[in-house]
């Protein structure tokens, strides 16, 4: 799956230059997958395979292009993805248009465009929006980096809505948008303070809407800023806090199904409740492979399945390569994989000396220093493989993030696990325990990042160059692979049931 996904970002690469009608693509893809067949020598074979994967997905970048619409004024029925106060009085963020109504005929889009809206409209992520405006197209070549960011991703423009240009605003009653206010609901019956609160509406659900711009500084600044951003390693939070409390299914008949299925079933659930965003439906993926494979008593390797998973999502929607979350969620994964596990398992090898299992107290004792060496080992290979891309496109590198992580790391998982109990079992009489825990830990988590943001002496706020990020990875690449040729431990964990 890592030369297919190879594969994949060459023909991603080659469809943003030279586009490729459809029927063309389809036809050639056929042609060489009917050869590879047909050839059934397997060097000849897998080169088909692979050629195969790149025009296809050159045929989905060309399939996503959107065409770019007019500068004139029309009526468009607008859905707002994302919007907050970006405090220069005003509002930015994320939509699509899905309508436009010209000559009296309304014609179906899609649309991804821009928004910017006064302050003094109440504008939420879901609202559907109907106004005349005119959408300002973006330019290719544009010197402006906000422009050219904005392309790579698919937008095509930008909209600007004030209070006289919206003919009708309503909340979009989508059963994800259903999903995401019924966290928010259970969330708000905690009573928890209003600080913490906007801290785990970001954790759980994804809604960044209420933090302060001296949270989201505090949380950039101390490298945490990746945890409120719901990603991964959230998922993978409520993967293992169901697996741990389901446990006791394996003790029926056919449990182990049942529980496997329980686990999938939640994630996905967990995964609406955010709203599918690109890093948390290819963490899904990935651990849905992942527990399926435990069913069938079959090896499954955690890099295999994110390739897999990143694989899928692109071939999908190429302009995903573009998303910064999926960017540093895959960073993240692949480096705790190449790097991590080597690492841990050399680890667990030296201590295994130390560790005498006829005596408990000793044992225990080794185990609780792998635990807490893991959790570092972890941290600083996330925080390596994700630093050069923070820098290029924040500007912003964190060693604090380093040090600060494994703390809280740990604590997020307990207000994830913790919320997303609540939300999924909302039993009234463990409000206030439950509101008792998350306002701790979350407390806790608030001040470790406001200490950290106000020591600068770790704290590098020096953009770094494109070339410069591409010579870091490519350093990064050759250390994995010298790694791999040297380490007993290649390409992920086996994990067997």
């Amino acid at each position: 799956m890592l030369k297919v996904l190879a594969a994949t970002l060459v023909g991603i690469c080659v469809g943003g230059v030279v586009p490729l009608r459809l029927w063309l693509a389809v036809a050639v893809v056929v042609g060489v997958l009917v050869a590879a067949v047909l050839l059934r020598r397997k060097a000849l074979s897998e080169i088909y395979l692979l050629g195969g994967v790149v025009l296809l997905a050159i045929a989905s970048y060309s399939l996503r292009r959107e065409s770019l619409p007019d500068a004139e004024t029309h009526t468009y029925e607008i859905i707002i993805d994302h919007i907050a106060d970006n405090g220069r009085g005003r509002l930015s963020g994320e939509g699509r248009v899905v309508g436009v109504l010209c000559d009296e005929e309304v014609s179906r889009r899609r649309l991804p465009v821009g928004v910017f809206a006064d302050t003094t409209l109440s504008l939420a992520a879901g609202s559907r929006i109907v106004a005349e405006c005119r959408i300002s197209p973006y330019t290719e070549g544009s010197d402006n980096g906000y422009v050219r960011r904005m392309l790579r991703e698919g937008f095509v423009g930008s909209v600007w809505l004030s209070e006289g240009s919206i003919v009708q605003c309503r909340q979009d009653s989508t059963a994800i948008s259903s999903l995401r206010d019924m966290g928010l609901a259970r969330i708000s019956r905690l009573e928890l303070s209003a600080d913490v609160e906007a801290v785990v509406a970001a954790l759980v659900v994804g809604d960044k809407s209420r933090l302060t711009a001296c949270q989201r500084e505090d949380y950039r600044r101390s490298g945490a800023s990746h945890l409120l951003a719901v990603s991964g390693l959230h998922v993978g939070f409520v993967f293992l806090a169901v697996s741990l409390v389901l446990w006791f299914f394996t003790l029926l008949p056919h449990g182990q199904i049942l529980r496997s299925l329980s686990v999938v079933a939640i994630i996905w659930i967990y995964a609406a409740i955010v709203g599918f965003t690109p890093s948390v439906v290819r963490a899904t993926v990935m651990f849905s492979l992942l527990q399926l494979s435990l069913l069938s008593s079959s090896s499954a390797r955690t890099l295999n399945s994110l390739c897999f998973a990143a694989t899928a999502m692109l071939l999908w929607n190429p302009y995903t390569i573009y998303d910064v979350g999926f960017l540093l969620s895959c960073l993240s994964v692949a480096a705790i994989v190449a790097w991590g596990v080597p690492a841990i398992t050399a680890l667990r090898r030296m201590l295994g000396l130390y560790a005498d299992n006829r005596h408990i107290v000793k044992h225990l004792a080794c185990e609780a220093v792998v635990w807490l060496l893991s959790s570092v080992v972890v941290s600083v290979a996330a925080s390596l493989a994700t630093m050069p891309l923070v820098a290029t496109i924040f500007g912003v590198t964190s060693l604090w993030g380093i040090i600060l992580s494994p703390p809280l790391v740990l604590l997020c998982a307990v207000v994830v696990a913790v919320v997303v109990g609540w939300i999924l079992l909302p039993i009234g009489a463990l409000t206030p325990v439950v509101g008792w825990v998350v306002e701790w830990a979350t407390s806790l988590m608030n001040d470790l990042t406001a200490w950290g943001a106000s020591h600068p002496s770790l704290i590098f706020t020096e953009h770094l160059s494109a070339a410069l990020c591409w010579g870091v990875y490519l350093a990064y690449i050759a250390f994995t692979i010298l790694l791999w040729g040297l380490s007993p431990v290649r390409r992920g964990i086996p994990h067997r049931s």
